[in-house]
């Protein structure tokens, strides 16, 4: 099996009630809920052993209040949707 590294440089959240209190510890939760993904799932076709580009999560929802945690795990699913597309 395949080592995967995950490493997120950055991550703008705009337009939520709440936005993360810990961008650091947002962006650990976002990388391990990514990593589960990616182990779960397998790595999407297109990616190869290459680096991921950019990318950019179009418009997601999340509920009102929801958690550092439930917010990772959505970004997280959004990100794995939107290397899928990558080619």
């Amino acid at each position: 099996m395949s080592e995967i590294s995950i490493d997120i440089g950055q991550v703008v959240v705009n337009g939520v009630a709440n936005p993360p209190a810990n961008p650091l510890r947002f962006g650990a939760l976002t990388e391990a809920a990514l990593q589960r993904l990616l182990a779960e799932q397998g790595l999407p076709p297109g990616l190869g052993s290459s680096e991921a580009p950019e990318v950019v999560v179009p418009d997601m929802s999340v509920p009102m209040h929801a958690s550092d945690a439930q917010m990772a795990e959505a970004l997280a699913q959004a990100i794995y949707r939107a290397i899928s597309r990558v080619r």
